[in-house]
């Protein structure tokens, strides 16, 4: 099954959003990430994009890159620690402007989302090599 939390059961339909990783990963602004969710399931800083890659009506966007903004490691550790409207530099300002994430999210949000998820990440990666 594509849906590694089965908020997408056979039928397909409704999907139970209270499952779908989607939700724990910033469209729904930040939420606790539940201790049933496993860290290992989640790939994408916003969004999952497991359902998308499975369905047949996106094959032909299957692999398509589009090249954007890149945060260097001093960037990324201020968003790790978190950052605030008042904190945030110019510069990491105007990427997450330029993907749209503050336009989306809101400021506090956005950064908020950023941290939560670098957490998880770092978390992950710890384990790895442990």
């Amino acid at each position: 099954m594509s849906c590694p939390s089965g908020a997408i059961g056979t039928d397909l339909f409704p999907i139970q959003q209270d499952r779908c990783l989607t939700f724990y990963c910033g469209y729904s602004g930040v939420q606790a990430i539940p201790d049933w969710l496993n860290p290992a399931w989640l790939e994408c800083l916003i969004g999952c994009m497991r359902c998308q890659r499975a369905c047949p009506e996106n094959r032909q966007f299957l692999g398509w890159i589009e090249e954007g903004e890149t945060f260097n490691e001093e960037e990324t550790e201020l968003l790790y620690c978190g950052l605030t409207s008042q904190t945030v530099t110019t510069s990491i300002r105007q990427k997450l402007e330029r993907l749209g994430l503050i336009q989306f999210f809101g400021v506090e949000e956005c950064l908020e989302m950023i941290a939560s998820k670098l957490k998880v990440f770092s978390e992950r990666r710890k384990g790895r090599k442990g």
